[in-house]
């Protein structure tokens, strides 16, 4: 008897089961809109914990510290420059606008700067509370130091105190001037935002209810990015009001602003890419992708915009480079104008004054004809297919073994497809029931 009923559900059961697999992989794979818009470019296993990645100005160069104990300089291929061993793991690296200068945190006290060119230690610091975040002046000049007791401190770029001031009482998060220099964001524990100017005198400030972990200006310097730890949010950077919110299901740490375009990461591994509307003042999400395998630190993403390369840092032990350039594949138009005569006509009139005299009135016409012609170019070059469907297999393959060794989470999405599914395999068992 227990055989029959196993016999009769047991189609039912393998129908469930692989449309279970079946949607995990898919909606992994495939973004909202059915197309896969990322490609890894390479990947690097350094032993540890990686805490931060940078891009140099020129987009040639990645730095990548972490808790491998080591200063990684890898070049746009994922060849290393040069490497350098430290005696505590390093949390952040931040390369100096003008392309000269690599800043480190190492441990929780000490901060040193390294010349990008061959790695050598050009100046450093130690200060008595933990130094949490840093931050270049775009024109490279000075270099914003942020402490756990809310101290924020001000280098010259030969590390030099400029000056030293306390804007809150808890530790400082994270950092950002704005596009100009005259203005700086900070990031606190305590859940407010601060604009302050270059003599550390606070402009406003703003309360978003929990721990800002990252801050980031869009290229005007008109809005800034804050990223909670359950919520993102978009603020006025003039008057510090919030012109957008929007609270993630899961815990995000880090965000950059490029274009129109918002990247965050999150503890999961997955990096989520939003379209700022201005005009209906929302951001979308256009785009995610699940990048690593574990939490994407504070520090763990950096974009180059020569090449369209993102480098995520993460804490499997991995750093990884993509190339996501069909994410900000827009097509664009040029307008050509050409003007040229397609007829001329003379015409003449006489008039005779009296019987001695005539006046000639000599009149030209010219007809000219404008075409304008629209030419509609991409801005980017897509990838061929072979190339794609190569990469989609790579891809489907690491998917599969990420959900056998770690199952992630079934959407809401996932749920109802499920039931869809389950509907179908009940009904194909009371059909197969019914024959039998």
């Amino acid at each position: 008897m227990r055989v029959k009923i196993i016999g009769r559900f047991l189609p039912m059961v393998l129908v469930i089961a692989l449309s279970l697999l079946m949607l995990s992989i898919i909606l992994q794979v495939i973004d909202v809109e059915g197309e896969v818009r990322h490609q890894a470019v390479w990947i690097k296993d350094l032993g540890d914990d990686v805490y931060s990645v940078c891009w140099s100005p020129d987009g040639e160069r990645i730095a990548v510290v972490g808790a491998f104990k080591r200063i990684v300089l890898f070049n746009i291929k994922g060849e290393i420059l040069w490497e350098r061993k430290v005696l505590a793991c390093a949390t952040c690296a931040s390369i100096s606008p003008l392309g000269d200068y690599l800043a480190v945190l190492l441990g929780s006290h000490d901060l040193v700067v390294y010349s990008l060119i061959d790695g050598l230690n050009r100046w450093g610091i130690r200060i008595g509370e933990r130094i949490d975040s840093i931050s270049w002046s775009p024109d490279g000049k000075y270099l914003a130091i942020g402490e756990s007791d809310g101290d924020i401190c001000l280098y010259n770029r030969i590390g030099k105190v400029v000056w030293s001031k306390r804007i809150t009482d808890s530790s400082i998060h994270c950092l950002c001037f704005n596009p100009e220099g005259t203005k700086l964001l900070v990031g606190s524990m305590n859940g407010y935002i601060y604009l302050i100017d270059l003599n550390g005198t606070i402009v406003w400030s703003r309360d978003l209810d929990n721990y800002v972990e990252s801050i980031y200006y869009d290229s005007k310097g008109e809005y800034l990015v804050a990223v909670t730890v359950d919520a993102i949010y978009i603020i006025k950077s003039d008057n510090g009001e919030i012109m957008w919110s929007l609270d993630t299901r899961t815990p995000h740490y880090c965000a950059i602003w490029y274009g129109d375009y918002i990247i965050t990461g999150d503890s999961y591994g997955y990096v989520y890419f939003y379209k700022w509307i201005e005009k209906e003042r929302k951001a979308i999400n256009v785009y995610k992708f699940k990048a690593t395998k574990e939490k994407i630190p504070r520090y763990g993403l950096s974009f180059n915009s020569k090449y369209y390369y993102l480098a995520v840092a993460s804490k499997d032990n991995h750093v990884y480079v993509y190339n996501v350039s069909k994410v900000f594949l827009i097509p664009f138009t040029s307008t050509s104008t050409i003007t040229h005569t397609i007829k001329t006509i003379t015409v003449t009139n006489t008039l005779r004054l009296f019987s001695t005299k005539t006046v000639t009135k000599t009149t030209t016409l010219i007809y000219r004809e404008t075409l304008t012609k629209v030419v509609t170019q991409p801005r980017l070059i897509i990838t061929t297919t072979i190339k794609e469907i190569s990469y989609l297999t790579r891809t489907l393959t690491t998917t599969i073994i990420n959900i056998i060794e770690k199952p992630s989470r079934i959407s809401m999405e996932a749920l109802i497809l499920s039931l869809m599914f389950i509907i179908v395999g009940l009904i194909t068992s009371l059909f197969i029931r019914r024959k039998t």
